[in-house]
């Protein structure tokens, strides 16, 4: 990954980005956006996704493992967005109005990612249109469809699904009819398959339907339309685990890659947010290190083991606005903050060393910090010595002290002078 690529996620970083009491730096993000508390999580999020399409605009277009890079981080913000910005009708944190609504906008989102693959004509054809459609969670199309083809029974159908449980039961009677019975042969095989649908009989398609799609027709259809997130997520985890669903694998990375890294184990990390968010439905607790290490591990959105860009910034967000808090968190923070900040330091691109500063003065440990920040101004002081701009820069807006330049400048005058 270029500096390109990244830059415009650490100016959204920038802008929210308020000094210590004790030193250093750190993200500020509320739930909200009011007057007196700018840094709402859905600006952020909007801000985000901007500077990832900024940056795939700016990229070579045949890059095809940017794109592919681009999409999981734009699912990603999306999701957080839908999941954890305030509830506009003013439903409290943890209410049953606040809960369905999270389900409601994880469906939409849901909706979204299925939509990125346009189904080709011949699934847009005849009575198989329904069945493409229902499995996209087009409900009016899909009914409208099936009305067209002369199927006004699966159309009724159709057309009340979210409505409740009475659609499964009448579904499932039907196929119950026509299992016992011979008129099953002459039914229509799509016609069947949605009726399957329909009755809550969502397995994983023979064609490699994407997780994206296979969770959606769980929530949609295996689930009640009033099942918390929590309970779609721990079913969906069940069938992949009895390989009745698709397994969300990350989105970039090959398998030789994670077999490499010891980390076929992980999963797309639009996926572990999900699971972090729903896990947490009830109790508003936090998740352990341990489960947030794995879920913004670099594989789970990148095929780069070493690019931490996206769990540095996602991370920063979640756990301003207490998402992720608790034992540990302090510790993991600045795992991935130093992470981050080598990774701006081995990019090919010299001359931003400031920017390097911006990240290490967001550790949380003072001692640590101090440290990472003196190393980064030694050993890149020909890029800052004769430049006020990036001076002004690492002093004023990334909060380093004076006497951290001067000891910079000190050190380089010891070995820089010649010795008799």
């Amino acid at each position: 990954m270029t500096f390109a690529g990244v830059v415009g996620a650490l100016e959204v970083a920038l802008d929210q980005s308020v000094r210590r009491a004790s030193g250093g730096l750190r993200q500020a993000c509320s739930r909200e956006s009011t007057e007196s508390k700018p840094y709402g999580i859905a600006a952020t999020c909007l801000r985000q996704l901007e500077a990832v399409v900024e940056a795939l605009a700016n990229s070579n277009g045949d890059d095809v493992v940017a794109r592919d890079r681009a999409a999981a981080e734009v699912s990603a913000w999306a999701l957080v967005s839908e999941l954890f910005a305030e509830d506009k009708l003013g439903a409290s944190r943890g209410t049953a109005a606040e809960v369905h609504r999270r389900r409601a906008g994880v469906s939409a989102w849901l909706r979204e990612q299925v939509a990125r693959a346009a189904p080709c004509e011949e699934e847009l054809f005849g009575r198989r249109a329904a069945l493409t459609h229902v499995a996209g969670g087009r409900t009016v199309s899909a009914a409208r469809a099936a009305a067209a083809h002369g199927d006004p029974r699966l159309a009724t159908c159709l057309a009340q699904i979210g409505a409740g449980k009475n659609v499964a039961f009448y579904a499932k009677q039907q196929l119950t009819r026509w299992r016992a019975g011979s008129v099953g042969k002459y039914i229509d095989e799509f016609s069947e398959q949605a009726f399957k649908l329909l009755a809550g009989e969502v397995e994983r398609d023979d064609d490699g339907m994407g997780w994206y799609q296979n969770l959606g027709l769980h929530m949609w259809l295996a689930a009640g339309p009033t099942s918390p997130l929590r309970d779609v997520v721990k079913n969906y985890l069940d069938a992949v685990a009895q390989q009745r669903a698709a397994n969300p694998l990350p989105p970039v990375a090959t398998y030789e890659a994670l077999d490499a890294n010891q980390a076929t184990h992980l999963r797309d990390v639009a996926f572990n947010i999900l699971a972090l968010a729903a896990s947490t439905e009830d109790e508003g607790g936090s998740p352990s290190t341990a489960e947030v290490r794995v879920a913004f591990h670099p594989l789970t959105y990148s095929d780069d083991v070493l690019n931490a860009s996206l769990a540095w910034h996602l991370f920063g967000v979640l756990n301003a606005i207490g998402v992720l808090e608790g034992e540990g968190m302090d510790a993991l923070a600045d795992e991935i903050t130093v992470a981050f900040a080598t990774q701006l330091l081995g990019m090919p691109e010299r001359g931003r060393c400031e920017w390097a500063v911006f990240v290490s003065q967001h550790l949380r440990d003072d001692t640590r910090r101090t440290k990472m920040t003196g190393h980064i101004l030694r050993e890149r002081f020909e890029e800052w010595k004769c430049d006020d701009g990036k001076i002004a820069f690492i002093k004023d807006v990334c909060a380093v002290p004076q006497e951290s330049l001067d000891d910079a400048h000190a050190l380089w005058d010891v070995y820089s002078t010649p010795r008799p």
